[in-house]
């Protein structure tokens, strides 16, 4: 889930062998990275105006730096296709398996009718209750990408960054809330890796009360 996907005209893309993940064996990385570029084609970041296909990108090379399977990584490049860009889990699960697919799905919450935005953020937050040890992991990284993008907006746009997403409380409350969950239940090594960087960003743009228990002093990168 991205916090803000807009739609003006496309941006210089990014290429994939000056990526991290192209070291990855298993051709489907390179296929995901192809198929999620295409689907994502045009959209872009709300705030910053860089293509939304970075996020996707960020959130895969999180879960490759932690360590984390190389489904996950797929997973983490597809994982805004089918709520952001039409693309289909059928289609995902022909090209990637049943095991992509399946985190795709876990991972996907799009917005009801004339629901709110917190009361999507409610309902979004109710399913990592019940989600699965890898789904939490490429929620974590989907959290760690979208925080980190908002310190850098920050950094280059000041508070005005706010008025183009949402008001910050609303924002603290929802990652915080966030921060609860995963702290409480990702306690492998790349689930720790990942909260710790998390706990880092949620501590540079919103200040105290991080919640993780095993955040530390960890500068963000």
């Amino acid at each position: 889930m991205s916090e803000n996907v807009d739609n003006p005209s496309a941006k210089p893309t990014l290429q994939f062998r000056s990526s991290p993940l192209s070291r990855f064996a298993d051709e489907r990385v390179d296929i995901a990275w192809r198929f999620a570029q295409k689907a994502h084609q045009g959209q872009t970041r709300k705030v910053s105006g860089m293509p939304f296909f970075v996020h996707p990108v960020g959130v895969a090379e999180n879960l490759a730096a932690a360590n984390c399977p190389v489904a996950l990584v797929i997973a983490a490049l597809l994982h805004d296709a089918v709520e952001d860009a039409g693309a289909s889990l059928s289609d995902i699960q022909k090209l990637f398996g049943k095991r992509v697919a399946h985190l795709v799905a876990g991972v996907t919450c799009p917005r009801q009718l004339n629901e709110t935005w917190r009361d999507h953020r409610h309902r979004a937050l109710s399913a990592l209750d019940s989600a699965s040890d890898e789904c939490l992991l490429l929620k974590c990284a989907d959290a760690l990408d979208n925080l980190r993008s908002i310190r850098l907006d920050l950094a280059s746009q000041g508070e005005c960054v706010w008025h183009r997403l949402r008001p910050k409380m609303e924002f603290a409350w929802y990652y915080r809330s966030r921060a609860r969950i995963l702290g409480s239940r990702l306690t492998d090594a790349c689930g720790q890796i990942l909260a710790e960087d998390f706990a880092a960003e949620l501590l540079a743009v919103f200040g105290r009360s991080t919640t993780l228990p095993f955040a530390r002093n960890r500068t963000p990168t």
